[in-house]
């Protein structure tokens, strides 16, 4: 079982090709409200063809810096709307900070190493081998 559906995803979709949007829809019964978009231009496409009319994409990444093409018509016919959110406020941190407390959210800590063993973590993280984060202390 994937580690997103072990922490209680409905569905899963994995895309080698990027194409991933007539499965979205299909799961979805006609597209999502919102996605969440951390590639750029790689998922871009796909990510905005997942949306229903009305949908909205938060745009919280940019690995992929390559220019992206826009069809300002689809924004205009299915009133979709597209937002970047880079940071947070300091309010939003202790909010956050309370309800890890609270024990109502578990950050994804895959695992703590020293920080003489960053290039390892690098590594782990080019490779896409840890689920979470890694945490590196002195």
């Amino acid at each position: 079982m994937p580690a997103l559906e072990r922490l209680g995803a409905h569905h899963v979709v994995v895309s080698a090709d990027g194409r991933f949007h007539g499965k979205v829809q299909e799961l979805s019964d006609g597209g999502v409200d919102v996605c969440l978009e951390l590639t750029g231009h790689a998922t871009f496409p796909a990510a905005m063809r997942s949306l229903r009319r009305g949908g909205r994409m938060v745009v919280v990444g940019n690995i992929d810096t390559t220019k992206i093409e826009l069809n300002l018509g689809a924004l205009i016919v299915y009133h979709y709307e597209i937002i970047g959110s880079a940071t947070c406020s300091k309010q939003d941190l202790v909010d956050v900070f309370g309800l890890v407390a609270a024990g109502e959210l578990t950050p994804m800590i895959d695992r703590t190493l020293s920080l003489d063993r960053a290039a390892e973590a690098h590594r782990l993280l080019a490779d896409r081998a840890v689920v979470g984060r890694v945490v590196l202390t002195p």
